[in-house]
């Protein structure tokens, strides 16, 4: 079988000079949330959520079905003889902690129109790199890749290969089975024929949106399919605006937040969710707008956020209040957290 991986031509040097680079689930969940794009981005990678009503677990009443789902869902496990009640509702979100590096297989005459259509707005790829042997590449890593000057073998785990599946839309969309799992896309991703290492770090909180490897053994794993066939668009559009006025943006959503607080007892969660909007003045340009953190106006929030993020002004905490499955819990004091962090340095 023959793996290929489409990339803009200008790295292909890199990759046959024995470097890898391998990218966060959770940067592809925010990908397709920030700029939309459905080719790259997934806001369902590696990641699923499960709600549930009220549940009432007692010595004398084990529902099986109750049981089931919550041990299914890595929620508890309940014990004879125990009490479990949720008395109203939760919301439990699974995802997989790994990087990822995906790779095509098939036939190049059939993948190259796919991934070069230069219709495709963002990330038309020019270039291709074959992989020969993924498999004996792994070994390798393990006993002689370097990240970032460490041992491969000490920042990662395992590594786990396999074939993608696409589920269609007649699967179980909130299964946990379905959306935690590296190996298991939405069927509009199956004209990748995308085959994946899945890296698997040894701890928690590895959080770099791409990471690279030095595997040392130049072209021994990788060669060169193609270059310089038609334009990239490998790169995603910048955006214009500067810092002070994205800033500006995300100060208006925290006013908007602080306003919503105080007109409802109801939580920002709840809200979030809600069709409720409100004028909030915005003092920078005198006019009045509907709430800003209010689905209405959260993409803008988002952009404003990717826009700053791709400057370098990256915050785990504002990664997870964008995460689609996260909501908005603590999201003001995050907010205001950021707000004021990058306000000084880019004042500075």
């Amino acid at each position: 079988m023959t793996y290929f991986k489409f990339i803009d031509s200008e790295f292909i040097n890199t990759w046959l000079e024995g470097s890898l680079r391998i990218g966060n689930a959770g940067y592809y969940r925010l990908l397709e949330i920030a700029t939309n794009d459905e080719w790259i981005g997934d806001r369902e990678e590696c990641q699923v959520i499960a709600e549930t009503g009220p549940v009432s677990i007692t010595p004398e009443n084990r529902d099986p079905s109750a049981l089931r789902m919550l041990e299914d869902n890595g929620i508890a496990n309940v014990p004879p003889g125990a009490t479990f009640i949720i008395q109203d509702s939760a919301t439990i979100i699974h995802s997989t902690d790994c990087y990822i590096l995906s790779l095509c297989t098939g036939d190049i005459d059939t993948l190259r129109p796919i991934m070069t259509d230069t219709q495709r707005v963002r990330f038309a790829y020019n270039g291709c790199v074959e992989f020969i042997d993924p498999e004996a590449l792994c070994r390798h890593l393990y006993s002689n890749g370097i990240v970032n000057g460490r041992p491969f073998s000490e920042i990662f785990d395992r590594i786990e290969l396999g074939h993608v599946k696409y589920y269609g839309q007649d699967t179980d969309p909130w299964n946990a089975e379905i959306r935690a799992n590296p190996f298991l896309k939405s069927g509009k991703y199956e004209e990748q024929f995308e085959y994946r290492l899945v890296f698997y770090p040894r701890e928690r909180g590895l959080s770099a949106d791409h990471i690279t490897i030095n595997f040392t053994e130049e072209c021994q794993f990788v060669r060169e399919g193609f270059r310089n066939q038609g334009a990239s668009s490998a790169s995603l559009p910048q955006d214009t605006r500067g810092n002070l006025e994205l800033i500006e943006i995300l100060e208006g959503a925290l006013r908007a937040i602080e306003n919503n607080e105080q007109r409802s007892s109801a939580g920002l969660l709840r809200n979030m969710h809600c069709r409720e909007t409100f004028l909030e003045q915005d003092r920078i340009r005198n006019t009045q707008f509907e709430g800003a953190f209010i689905m209405d106006h959260l993409e803008n929030v988002i952009k404003a956020y990717w826009a700053l993020r791709c400057r370098g002004y990256v915050s785990a905490e504002m990664d997870r209040l964008f995460d689609p499955f996260m909501g908005l819990i603590g999201v003001r004091y995050d907010l205001s957290e950021y707000i004021s962090t990058i306000a000084r340095e880019v004042e500075g």
